[in-house]
């Protein structure tokens, strides 16, 4: 080097800085038992492929299931046999730097059981006989459901059959359902 000559050298970066990565679960639900419901995984923001973990108490050991994605939101189909609740236990970048976040957000997803009022059964009455309580001849665990005539017999009153409520009735078989109302 001349004197008063001054040689710089040196490496200049580019620097960038990621965002955090977060997530969340969508609103639960319910379904019957034996359904499926998804689950929805909200990323709000992509700076490209992510990875996240959520735990399923129905797995084995209550594992958690780890899932590689680039688009949001992802849905996830769940089948529990009881109503469970889900946790987001982590998410991060798939690729360095990875800004691993606890995003600590859970989903619950009911289960409703479903109705079994049990087998139908023929009863023989007499016309002149006392009044049968149908719900008393329900072989299941019945909810909350309502009797309906299928033929008009005009003999049904909420669940009771009184043959008595109509002298005219011709003899014969008659038909009777109970129905039972979903709730998912």
């Amino acid at each position: 080097n001349k004197p008063g000559c001054f040689l710089f050298t040196g490496a200049s970066y580019a620097i960038t800085v990621k965002n955090i990565p977060t997530a969340s679960f969508g609103a639960g639900g319910t379904i019957c038992q034996g359904g499926t419901f998804s689950l929805q995984v909200n990323i709000p923001s992509t700076d490209g492929a992510y990875n996240f973990t959520y735990t399923d108490p129905n797995a084995p050991s209550g594992s958690a299931t780890k899932y590689n994605q680039s688009a949001t939101p992802v849905m996830i189909p769940v089948s529990p046999s009881t109503t469970t609740t889900y946790k987001l236990t982590g998410i991060e970048y798939a690729n360095a730097p990875k800004c691993t976040f606890n995003p600590n957000s859970t989903v619950t997803v009911t289960v409703v059981n479903k109705s079994n009022p049990g087998v139908g059964d023929t009863l023989n009455l007499c016309k002149n006989g006392s009044p049968i309580n149908l719900n008393t001849t329900l072989t299941g665990t019945p909810q909350t459901g309502t009797w309906s005539e299928l033929d008009g017999s005009g003999i049904l009153s909420g669940s009771t059959v009184n043959p008595s409520l109509n002298q005219g009735l011709a003899l014969g078989s008659y038909r009777y359902q109970y129905l039972v109302k979903g709730t998912a």
